[in-house]
């Protein structure tokens, strides 16, 4: 007997008319929470009808009718409805994406879009990893009202270790897609509609055995539940209507090209130490090797020698580059044994995390830096371009930076089913999934 799981099924698009608007990649933008302002105007000039006037309406750039920006996003996408530039399918479908991408090395990986049922945390069907913000959440909130509709899938994971799901619509992919484009990073993304009804009872039934693992969107889906709980309560009958539903991007978890990008963070200050006193203090804590490269020197292959020395020693557990301001070394650290114990309270899902293990050692227990001062923004850095980080210790006031290796697939598997929740930056899955391929309407 299965335990009724993930209910993931087929939905009519809304899709643009691609002989209408011309070039797909005119008119596709990055999830809203990615988007720079520079970025954010530019696709705004690219095309009259880039999603960026629906994912993310600049106030100063609103409809002609609109009142704010959320009823710009509304007008915009009833305008498009109207003219013909947006279409909904005649019948329900998935629609399978790859995405061609490189991150040390070249990748294609593939996913499914669906219109995946709405559920609460607690019943451990769709599982978090990660904190929200109620400021993001307010304004996602204010969207989705106004529109009516996911303008962004929400990204999660599944396992399904023979490959059956994607496997049975490969074959689809041998067509000509119905979408293809390049994304403002060079990610080209290809999109193919799935709509056989033995395909699609297929796929709808591979997946009412198996959890759902929200990778990138958590506050788009605690959105999406809050409206829900909203509209149930003005229609407590309607547990079939659209908006019981969100729209997800789905990709398996062991997927080669599934890319989970470190955050690497640089620090405002070393408590008034200098460098030197600074790794004195370390040591109590750490084994701390200096390798022999000035982070100074040598560019991009000084920076490559470091990353791959610090994904080596990553692989025997734990393990950190710190690049400090007024020093010319690169060094290594490793948690001593005897300082885990500083750890033992924790769960066991957490305590293997290299990101919890440097929170808790260096910046709690060395620059007494706590969950108050991450939350406020201002001490910490964080980016997934390690160059960036780099330039912010080197060029921009920056003390310190620590560099640190990827979270693993397994490890966001078992903090999430584990209930509990990583630290704020911790994962960053790449390719982001394009805004503007499809969109759920719930009317």
């Amino acid at each position: 007997m299965r335990i009724a799981m993930a209910d993931v099924r087929p939905f009519r698009a809304i899709r643009y008319d691609v002989a209408k608007v011309g070039d797909a990649s005119a008119i596709i933008a990055p999830p809203y929470d990615v988007i720079s302002a520079e970025l954010q105007s530019k696709l705004h000039e690219r095309h009259p009808n880039n999603a960026i006037r629906l994912v993310l309406p600049d106030p100063a750039k609103t409809h002609p009718k609109g009142k704010d920006e959320y009823d710009s996003a509304k007008l915009y996408f009833e305008d498009w409805i109207n003219t013909g530039v947006l279409k909904q399918d005649q019948e329900g479908s998935y629609y399978l994406v790859s995405e061609d991408f490189k991150y040390r090395g070249a990748w294609t990986r593939w996913g499914l879009l669906a219109a995946v049922k709405l559920e609460e945390y607690d019943a451990k069907i769709i599982l978090p990893h990660e904190s929200t913000l109620d400021g993001p959440k307010k304004e996602q909130y204010s969207l989705l009202e106004t529109c009516e509709a996911n303008l962004s899938p929400v990204f999660s994971c599944y396992f399904d270790p023979e490959n059956d799901i994607i496997g049975s619509l490969r074959e689809s992919a041998a067509k000509t897609p119905d979408l293809e484009a390049e994304e403002h990073d060079g990610v080209i993304v290809r999109m193919w509609k799935i709509s056989g009804k033995k395909v699609v009872n297929h796929v709808r039934e591979a997946f009412e055995d198996k959890p759902l693992y929200i990778a990138d969107g958590h506050h788009r889906y605690e959105t999406c539940l809050a409206y829900k709980r909203r509209m149930l309560e003005r229609h407590p009958n309607e547990t079939e209507a659209p908006w019981n539903r969100t729209l997800m991007y789905l990709c398996e978890f062991n997927d080669p090209a599934l890319a989970i990008m470190p955050y690497h963070r640089a620090i405002r200050h070393l408590k008034g130490m200098n460098p030197h006193e600074f790794i004195r203090a370390l040591e109590v804590l750490f084994n701390i090797k200096r390798i022999e490269l000035n982070p100074w020197r040598g560019g991009e292959e000084t920076r490559t020698k470091a990353a791959n020395l610090l994904s080596e020693a990553g692989r025997e557990g734990p393990a950190f580059e710190l690049v400090m301001t007024e020093d010319n070394n690169v060094y290594l650290l490793t948690p001593k044994k005897e300082a885990m114990r500083l750890l033992d309270d924790f769960p066991d899902a957490l305590r293997s995390l290299d990101i919890v293990v440097l929170h808790r050692l260096a910046f709690e227990e060395v620059l007494e830096i706590h969950e108050e001062d991450l939350r406020a923004g201002k001490v910490i850095l964080y980016d997934t371009d390690y160059r960036a980080i780099w330039q912010a210790i080197r060029k921009k006031g920056w003390a310190a930076a620590f560099f640190i290796n990827p979270i693993k697939p397994e490890q966001v598997k078992n903090v999430a089913e584990a209930g509990l929740i990583m630290p704020q930056k911790s994962t960053y899955f790449y390719p982001k999934i394009t805004s503007g391929l499809v969109f759920h309407r719930f009317i």
